[in-house]
């Protein structure tokens, strides 16, 4: 009895996330309620790693919602067989991870070394509804988080879905690695987007490699988001860490789809410091015609903020992450932004019975 209250999680109050996220403006108080109810079935921990995901047209508008288990969690959960996974919830998350494709590999590997970045679990949004149905990102094997070399890229391929191994997503990689190392980061599959559809995030790009990547897709136009992103970094940043990652969605063995993830805000170490840097660049693509008017200034409001609530309590540090660009595929130049949320100081939380 004593293990078993000892491993009873306490959830994230979904009444106080809920008020904080309609304080800060951000959804409107439907989305808001969705995401406390959601997120108050999730154990405690996660609270510190959520996010945002918008899409840019004449305003800001919710796409995605985001949930970050630390580094670990979910395998002690496992090992401890802890009843956050006989849940529903835990029980849907459990037959996203099923889908792992590197599990085989898990199996007679041990892949000791991997970064200290969350496992995220990821929900679309659209027309202000929330799908319950979840989007999980996977961590690839130690021995293949840096491609240096065609064989590495072949070894990786062997294991991807579909045929990556002869289709677009190699060829790609082997035009980036021509110019240097590349990381990949996480694969992400999702049932509900079909059979043979998967992403992946690779990562510590510079400039020329994303260049050579997309002409090597015959993708045209693409100059407008890289060179403003590249002059924040060489104006502001001081915090040593990857500029560039592309965004890669394959169907079998065809690429259909790449954005490109720039600029990362946290290579700034100070927050309070990114927002000058910040307003040269929003300014400098705004005037490309790249985003209004009116984003440009949501991105400017959002770089850095504290939502508190009148009666105190628990906060929501808000901070603007990255922005994502669609630079090859449809629809050209779509452009997104990702907000990192922390609930922070929350009110004791309810246990699961």
């Amino acid at each position: 009895m004593a293990l078993a209250a000892s491993l009873a999680p306490s959830l994230i109050d979904q009444d106080v996330l809920t008020q904080l996220l309609g304080a800060s403006g951000l959804v409107d108080p439907a989305l808001a309620q969705q995401a406390g109810v959601l997120a108050g079935r999730f154990p405690t921990p996660v609270q510190h790693d959520l996010f945002l995901e918008f899409e840019f047209g004449d305003e800001a508008v919710p796409a995605g919602f985001g949930l970050g288990f630390p580094a670990g969690a979910l395998d002690r959960f496992r090992a401890l067989q802890h009843p956050f996974l006989a849940t529903a919830l835990g029980q849907s998350l459990e037959a996203a991870f099923a889908d792992d494709p590197f599990a085989d590999d898990h199996r007679e590997h041990l892949n000791l070394f991997g970064d200290p970045d969350p496992d995220w679990v990821e929900y679309d949004v659209s027309e202000g509804r929330m799908d319950t149905t979840p989007f999980v990102f996977f961590r690839l094997p130690s021995r293949l988080r840096r491609l240096a070399s065609a064989d590495n890229v072949r070894e990786l391929c062997a294991i991807l879905p579909g045929r990556a191994a002869t289709g677009d997503f190699a060829n790609l990689l082997n035009r980036i690695v021509t110019h240097g190392p590349a990381s990949p980061y996480r694969i992400g599959v999702a049932r509900s987007r079909g059979a043979g559809w998967w992403r992946a995030i690779v990562t510590d790009l510079d400039l020329e490699q994303v260049v050579l990547a997309l002409e090597g897709l015959g993708a045209a136009h693409y100059e407008g988001p890289l060179g403003p992103a590249s002059r924040l970094y060489e104006q502001g940043m001081d915090r040593p860490g990857a500029r560039f990652a592309l965004s890669i969605d394959v169907l079998d063995d065809r690429i259909t789809a790449v954005d490109v993830e720039c600029p990362f805000l946290f290579r700034i170490a100070d927050p309070q410091g990114r927002a000058g840097p910040l307003r040269d660049y929003v300014r400098e693509i705004a005037d490309l015609g790249i985003v209004s008017g009116a984003t440009a200034a949501w991105i400017q409001d959002n770089v850095v903020r504290d939502v508190t609530l009148p009666q105190g309590g628990a906060s929501l540090k808000v901070m603007l992450h990255h922005l994502k660009f669609r630079l090859f595929g449809q629809p050209h130049l779509r452009t997104k932004a990702y907000l990192h949320l922390g609930l922070i100081s929350g009110p004791a939380a309810v246990a699961v019975t």
